[in-house]
């Protein structure tokens, strides 16, 4: 009986545990996640124009340096886009601001062209 007790203390304690974990995509702000996609993207996209063998190298490295900048682990950031497919309506305020950031990017290289 003794250890019955035990084990359901240990169960309600380990499940009151996990209630109490905070969500990842609620340590940062709206606009700390436009920015951490923002840099994941742009280092996905430059790690398409290297060929195969060093592609998947160059794409760690570059997750690896974005972790270190954000604060955000590669676990945490998977973590956080299943979070957020599971918020869509963040997700799409969030995806429409990292779409502004590109174009955003794309003025400042159109107007740097034009000079």
């Amino acid at each position: 009986m003794h250890k019955l007790l035990i084990i359901f203390i240990l169960s309600i304690s380990i499940g009151t545990g996990c209630q109490n974990e905070q969500k990842i995509s609620d340590r940062f702000t709206d606009q700390e996640i436009v920015l951490i996609f923002k840099d994941i993207y742009l280092a996905k996209a430059a790690a398409n124009e290297v060929r195969k063998p060093m592609k998947d190298s160059l794409l760690n490295v570059y997750i690896e340096q974005i972790s270190r900048m954000h604060n955000i682990t590669p676990e945490e950031f998977q973590q956080l886009e299943v979070e957020l497919s599971n918020d869509i309506e963040r997700l799409e305020q969030i995806m429409i601001k990292v779409q502004n950031e590109f174009d955003k990017l794309n003025k400042i290289d159109e107007s740097s062209i034009e000079k």
